[in-house]
């Protein structure tokens, strides 16, 4: 997953940043981490635009990544196991937006 990194403090954003909120930078590096985190919060779409009409129902997930920066994404496959603290992983970012899965095999985080 890219992620931005302020080159004057080395804080980590989710792109796009234009200045950085903690050292009023404006230069920015690409940087990669594996986008694995657990959710915060999460509801499921049932009225949706007219755009995603034929993905209704869907769910809509606040993500905190491990590395401690936060994103709403999607979920993408089935939603069996949903739950706050369910450790999820990075799929896709698309036009729609971020895309994560339902981590296999993997408990709920109770470290909160």
């Amino acid at each position: 997953m890219e992620i931005v990194r302020c080159t004057q403090c080395q804080r980590n954003y989710i792109p796009p940043k234009y200045a950085c909120p903690s050292c009023g930078g404006t230069r920015f590096k690409p940087s990669e981490i594996e986008g694995k985190g657990i959710i915060e919060s999460f509801t499921t779409i049932w009225i949706a635009p007219e755009q995603h009409l034929d993905q209704v129902p869907y769910q809509l997930i606040v993500v905190k990544l491990d590395e401690a920066l936060r994103v709403t994404g999607r979920l993408a496959g089935p939603a069996e196991g949903l739950a706050i603290g369910a450790r999820v992983e990075f799929t896709e970012k698309n036009e729609i937006g971020y895309w994560f899965r339902l981590a296999k095999g993997k408990a709920h985080d109770t470290k909160r």
